[in-house]
């Protein structure tokens, strides 16, 4: 009887994690309420509307892949007057270096863009996810951040959740969890888990992870 307990137990909770759970942002105004200069009526952010919240390593015709989120999708990038709210002092400090790219449209590129994806607002936080895409590369590379903050945009974690490195060979995908439990897959052979506390903070979870 012990062993089926912990077997039901186990189902129980594999289950709540692969189900679909309803979320929805808390009603409080904070630095991320913006919209796009050229198109007020358009917020940065969409709202993480469903936990679990993933970005896989699929194809185009997965929506939540990295290749459909970047190439497929239309979103415009952050405005440059807007950039100091969201990126990291390293990023901020060469966020409008350019290279000459023959190849582009424009030749003169950014060497770095960063663009906003969804939002999720909590009690004590504000969670983003924000996608970087390094166009100075030999090869794609994406990332995806999670970055959590406080109402009035005080940096609290910058966590890289998923990434498509041709040139390094590194392939992350991530997944959010309902219970805001992070399970992030790396190169198809690591997994590690992480947890997004109370506060914000976004921490490693160490030693039993079965249960995940």
């Amino acid at each position: 009887m012990i062993k089926v307990a912990k077997y039901l137990l186990l189902v129980l909770i594999f289950s709540s994690c692969s189900q679909e759970t309803p979320v929805k942002s808390e009603k409080i105004k904070n630095f991320s309420d913006q919209s796009y200069t050229a198109a007020p009526s358009i917020p940065y952010f969409d709202e993480v509307k469903q936990l679990p919240y993933k970005i896989t390593m699929g194809d185009y015709n997965d929506y939540n892949s990295i290749i459909h989120l970047t190439e497929s999708s239309n979103v415009v990038p952050i405005d440059d007057e807007n950039l100091q709210y969201y990126l990291t002092k390293e990023e901020l400090a060469s966020a409008l270096d350019t290279h000459l790219n023959p190849s582009y449209t424009k030749p003169i590129t950014r060497n770095s863009q960063y663009y906003p994806y969804e939002r999720l607002v909590r009690n004590n936080y504000v969670l983003l996810v924000i996608n970087k895409r390094i166009n100075i590369s030999k090869g794609r590379d994406y990332q995806f951040y999670l970055r959590t903050y406080t109402f009035d945009g005080q940096l609290i974690s910058n966590f890289l959740f998923a990434k498509w490195d041709e040139v390094n060979k590194m392939y992350i995908s991530g997944r959010i969890l309902p219970e805001m439990k992070i399970k992030q897959v790396i190169n198809q052979d690591t997994t590690k888990y992480f947890e997004i506390m109370e506060n914000g903070e976004i921490v490693e979870i160490e030693g039993n992870t079965n249960l995940f």
